[in-house]
């Protein structure tokens, strides 16, 4: 359960009764939640290799449609129709 608090110039800490969603100081939290806050994060952590394998794998494979629809559109003209 997180629970919003704020540090006094004294150094004391205080727990404010605002709701987590709406805390303008600080946020404490237990192990069980930060380790849910961290691993929410890592799913959509990506490293630079994987990105560039995706943009190479989505253009090539959108280029080689087209080679391949275009190659097939001229053997077709090469023939009259009726």
């Amino acid at each position: 359960m997180a629970q919003c608090i704020q540090i006094n110039q004294d150094g004391t800490i205080t727990a404010l009764s605002v709701p987590p969603a709406q805390c303008q100081a600080y946020l404490l939290m237990d192990s069980t939640d930060y380790a849910n806050v961290m691993a929410a994060g890592n799913i959509w952590a990506a490293d630079q290799n994987q990105i560039e394998q995706g943009f190479a794998w989505g253009f090539g494979l959108v280029m080689t449609c087209y080679l391949v629809a275009y190659g097939y559109g001229a053997l077709i003209s090469f023939f009259p129709s009726k």
